[in-house]
């Protein structure tokens, strides 16, 4: 996208994957041709490195010392934007600190999502850094329908409750349902998880 050319690229090689929005050809046939008939969501998560900053080589901010900070790269990239943002603006506003101006095309807020959350493998900690990358997805989170973008970052955040509904096919379905049911793929063995009817029931069984 246009907005993503200001990036600064650091590497000489990159990796080009498939298109994972799509369901291959090759389930056209035999048990999956029922499958294939049905509305086919893809959900993308960029999940950042998971470390904290006292690991990291070369030191990303360069006028600061990481001995004892506390923070992943992420959530500590989160308050440097906005610290070089007031820096750039000379001015000491509370305002300044929560939210960008969308002129700037900048973040909104200090999202809640940490990666050393989502890595950790506890279900409240999952949640908690999932839930953030619902409320500011930024440019780490963005849901598919058929291969069509219908949440990322330039969506009402209200929005999502009508699709989780339609993505569960069922008016009842909660954040909470599909909260869950990231966290139940992000921590199953690819093999074990099945079609989606089956993992979305196991979803609402636990209810």
């Amino acid at each position: 996208t246009e907005e993503r050319r200001v990036k600064e690229v650091r590497c000489k090689y990159g990796l080009l994957y498939p298109d994972v929005a799509y369901l291959p050809k090759s389930l056209n046939q035999n048990q999956f041709e029922n499958m294939t008939k049905k509305d086919t969501f893809c959900i993308e998560i960029k999940p950042k490195q998971g470390w904290t900053l006292v690991k990291c080589n070369p030191n990303p901010f360069p006028d600061i010392h990481l001995t004892n900070i506390d923070k992943c790269r992420y959530c500590a990239m989160q308050h440097w934007k906005v610290i070089k943002y007031l820096r750039s603006k000379k001015t000491t506003q509370k305002r300044f600190f929560f939210k960008w101006q969308k002129k700037e095309g900048k973040i909104r807020k200090i999202s809640r999502f940490c990666p050393i959350d989502l890595f950790s493998g506890y279900p409240n900690r999952m949640k908690k850094a999932i839930n953030g990358l619902i409320e500011e997805p930024q440019n780490n989170f963005r849901i598919c329908k058929n291969g069509e973008f219908i949440f990322d970052n330039k969506t009402e955040p209200n929005a999502i409750n009508s699709i989780i509904k339609d993505i569960f096919g069922n008016p009842l379905a909660s954040r909470d349902d599909f909260v869950e049911l990231l966290r139940l793929i992000l921590i199953k063995e690819f093999n074990e998880i099945g079609d989606r009817t089956a993992f979305i029931s196991e979803v609402g069984s636990k209810k």
